[in-house]
């Protein structure tokens, strides 16, 4: 399940911030350390949980078929995309997307295994990769239960929320480079 609302208002409307600017809006005090977490978030998550923690691949397709598409300019829309959901004791915490070009998929084989793996883990036992700086956003999001072709879950965020915060980076592997958005989910912004 992909997270868009109405893709072509919200492209005009989305305003990406560099981390300098980050304090100039309106992002909860609490979600900070969140969204500039520069280690694995995985385990940041994971010790959020109390019980339990499961990474779920929503799936796997071309990269015009996810929420990076709508930000040519930004992520190349030829390769793969892989879409996952974080779930910390059943409420999901951390929707991520990553778009694989061509180009590092035929350079980077093992990404066509991740599975449930998580891309960060795998990341970090390679020699040669590094992080591009982050940006931020908030996503606007239909109140829950108004809008059904929002494309994102009611579970996915509370009731009272009109946006979810966001991340957005690429990573260069060996020479080859990688797109990653992350979205804070109830579980984090709860």
């Amino acid at each position: 399940m992909t997270i868009h609302a109405n893709q072509d208002q919200v492209q005009e409307s989305l305003n990406w911030v560099a981390e300098a600017a980050l304090s100039e809006t309106s992002v909860p005090r609490y979600l900070i350390p969140w969204l500039l977490e520069k280690g694995l978030l995985t385990s940041r998550v994971q010790q959020h949980c109390r019980q339990s923690f499961q990474l779920q691949v929503l799936g796997s397709a071309d990269a015009g078929s996810g929420w990076l598409r709508h930000y040519k300019d930004w992520a190349p829309v030829q390769g793969k995309h892989r879409e996952i959901v974080m779930w910390c004791d059943d409420v999901p915490g951390l929707y991520a997307e990553t778009i694989i070009p061509a180009a590092t998929a035929k350079a980077q084989p093992w990404l066509k295994t991740l599975g449930t793996q998580p891309l960060g883990e795998r990341l970090q036992g390679l020699e040669g990769v590094s992080r591009s700086d982050f940006e931020f956003t908030c996503l606007p999001v239909a109140p829950a239960g108004n809008n059904p072709d929002s494309g994102v879950p009611d579970s996915w965020h509370t009731p009272a929320q009109t946006c979810l915060w966001a991340r957005r980076s690429h990573y260069n592997v060996q020479d080859s480079k990688l797109w990653v958005i992350e979205v804070f989910l109830s579980a984090i912004q709860a």
